[in-house]
């Protein structure tokens, strides 16, 4: 489904991050790595780079992960990407500093 949502030209959710990350991008590390859950085409992953940090951006679509390393290098910035079902990815707990999740929706018993 999200492939085929992404498998358009333009940014489906625009290129700009969530404005709550920018309203509370002095309450994230200054440095670091952060993971994006659900970051999709990369607007909140690229927008985390832009600001220092080492972004590692996890979505289950393969179409918005390419976009989302795209947008990145159009704006100067690198990325990491994670092409992974969110049910079973495993984040080990001394491996990020911070992580974002924003309208990323899931069960509660994936939370």
């Amino acid at each position: 489904m999200w492939d085929f949502r992404y498998d358009v030209p333009e940014y489906i959710f625009g290129e700009e991050p969530r404005e709550w990350l920018v309203m509370n991008r002095r309450r994230i590390l200054a440095s670091g790595t952060v993971i994006a859950l659900g970051d999709g085409d990369g607007r909140n992953g690229v927008f985390m780079a832009q600001q220092g940090l080492r972004v590692i951006s996890v979505d289950q679509s393969a179409v918005g992960l390419n976009k989302a390393v795209k947008l990145a290098e159009k704006k100067c910035v690198t990325i990491g990407t994670k092409c992974a079902d969110l049910a079973s990815y495993t984040i080990r707990p001394d491996s990020v500093d911070v992580i974002i999740s924003t309208y990323c929706h899931l069960p509660e018993k994936i939370r």
